[in-house]
């Protein structure tokens, strides 16, 4: 997403990298779809869009394939990739949710998990990979 110069990424795709993350760790788990409820209710990622610092951008083309109603068909995705940029958000967990689903560990292990999934609509095609920099847990 670019707003004028302002390159970010969604906080919304910070939260799906989570989501999926969770998934991936406890999809099995007798516990599962509570913590996933507890998940959608209770994390919040702030800022919504996040500013992505420093960095290149350029261009990438992926060629692929889907399955539409009419068959399959061949595509071509284009999009603009940054390489080297640094991110800071806040990940929030709301009042109310039990601190027993998301202590700090849990937390910092679905960003760890993350960090393979990646970021953005790319992320299938091995875009939007990130590295953990750094973790800080603050009490209110």
């Amino acid at each position: 997403q670019r707003d004028g110069e302002l390159r970010c990424v969604g906080g919304y795709q910070v939260f799906a990298a989570l989501r999926d993350a969770l998934t991936t760790m406890a999809g099995n788990s007798p516990g599962y779809y509570s913590a996933l409820e507890a998940f959608k209710r209770g994390i919040h990622v702030r800022p919504r869009w996040v500013p992505l610092v420093g960095g290149t951008m350029e261009p990438r083309a992926a060629a692929g394939h889907i399955l539409g109603p009419r068959g399959e068909r061949s595509i071509l995705k284009l999009s603009e990739v940054i390489e080297g940029t640094s991110a800071t958000f806040t990940i929030a967990v709301a009042p109310g949710v039990p601190q027993t689903y998301f202590p700090e560990e849990v937390v910092r292990r679905l960003l760890e998990v993350a960090e393979g999934i990646g970021l953005g609509s790319d992320r299938t095609l091995g875009s939007g990979r990130f590295r953990l920099a750094a973790f800080g847990a603050q009490k209110d």
